[in-house]
């Protein structure tokens, strides 16, 4: 049989010292409430009340640093996914600032990088224009006034024809409902 060697290791951790300390003033304060503090009796409820609280205090600190080791370990995660993020914010605004200072975009055409990445199209967006009703009166036309018909000395008329007046109807203003444009100052709606 192989023998198993028992490792000669002091093994003592700050989690088995506040454990039995904790355990210590726990047994104290139960042997006072019970009255046995000082006695044989109060010797054995103070060594079973500190061995058992010992194990429990000592359960609990480990598990208490496990999930704060763990929440360290999703902290260091979501600082680097906030890292990525920001540097992607950041490489938009330095391309965007760079198209804005050149007039034109780093890729050559129209539109600018990140309105074609938003967009999706490869060139600008089309523009909609929507007909505003005119502001402007109807105006009629009246006919210019007749001139005196020129008559001779031998034709002498007795009665004149004067033309008709006739004016046409004012056009009705159309208004088209669809898409309003981007930026339109129309706020009759």
């Amino acid at each position: 049989m192989t023998e198993q060697r028992e490792s000669t290791k002091f093994n003592l951790t700050l989690v088995q010292v506040a454990a039995s300390a904790l355990a210590a003033v726990t047994a104290a304060i139960l042997g006072s409430r019970l009255g046995v503090a000082g006695t044989v009796i109060g010797a054995g409820v103070a060594s079973v009340t500190t061995t058992v609280a010992s194990a429990i205090y000592q359960h609990s600190l480990e598990r208490s640093g496990a999930r704060m080791r763990g929440a360290a370990a999703q902290s260091r995660l979501n600082r680097r996914y906030l890292a990525a993020v920001a540097a992607f914010g950041l490489a938009l605004l330095v391309v965007t600032g760079l198209e804005a200072a050149r007039g034109a975009p780093l890729s050559g055409g129209d539109g600018t990088t990140v309105g074609r990445v938003l967009g999706g199209g490869g060139g600008p967006a089309p523009t909609v224009v929507s007909p505003t009703p005119s502001t402007t009166p109807p105006t009629t036309t009246s006919p210019p006034e007749p001139s005196a018909p020129v008559t001779s000395p031998s034709q002498t008329s007795t009665s004149e024809t004067l033309p008709s007046a006739t004016t046409t109807p004012p056009a009705s203003p159309t208004t088209t409902e669809g898409p309003s444009t981007i930026g339109s100052t129309d706020n009759s709606r």
